[in-house]
């Protein structure tokens, strides 16, 4: 189970890491507009992430205005399949309680994970190019392994998942 949960959460991370890292680095005006929800955090808005993901990958790869159509085609259909996969397991999502998955469920659903990301994969390549292609797959594994460093060094720390380290405290942010 371990193991399923890791597989989805990587090809999640690797997914929406590119439209969280362009997030993280726009402008401060953008900022008040990412600050909803309890305590500044929470609120975020998909459009804005996948306009900020296209913009960031169109600008280091030199892509074409078609080249961006089509690859904000993918990702939204993307979008679609990882939300009507889902079902509602997200945590704190109503009062949906999460049923342990048989392991022929298991297999099933690491199994049309795999096919997806494969397709992904295979649409990218169609659209970026090979040359593009093989540099942005290095640079989605530099940043995989830049966010299993974070992750990493948040648990020696004592930080654990989202929030600050030691006893919930936040380092100061740089806008505040």
């Amino acid at each position: 189970m371990k193991k399923l949960f890791l597989i989805a959460a990587a090809l999640f991370m690797m997914s929406m890491a590119p439209a969280q890292i362009s997030a993280q680095t726009e402008a401060n005006n953008s900022r008040p507009q990412m600050r909803q929800g309890r305590g500044g955090r929470g609120g975020f808005d998909p459009a804005k992430m996948l306009e900020a993901r296209i913009k960031r990958m169109a600008e280091q790869y030199q892509l074409t205005e078609d080249q961006q159509k089509e690859l904000k085609a993918l990702f939204e259909e993307q979008a679609k399949n990882f939300q009507r996969g889902n079902n509602g397991r997200r945590r704190g999502e109503g009062n949906i309680k999460r049923e342990k998955l048989t392991k022929e469920q298991r297999d099933s659903l690491k199994t049309a994970m795999e096919k997806q990301r494969t397709d992904l994969e295979t649409k990218l390549k169609k659209i970026l190019g090979d040359e593009k292609y093989a540099q942005y797959q290095k640079d989605e594994k530099a940043r995989m392994e830049e966010m299993r460093k974070r992750m990493e060094q948040r648990r020696q720390n004592g930080g654990g998942g989202f929030g600050g380290g030691e006893n919930g405290n936040f380092p100061p942010r740089d806008d505040d």
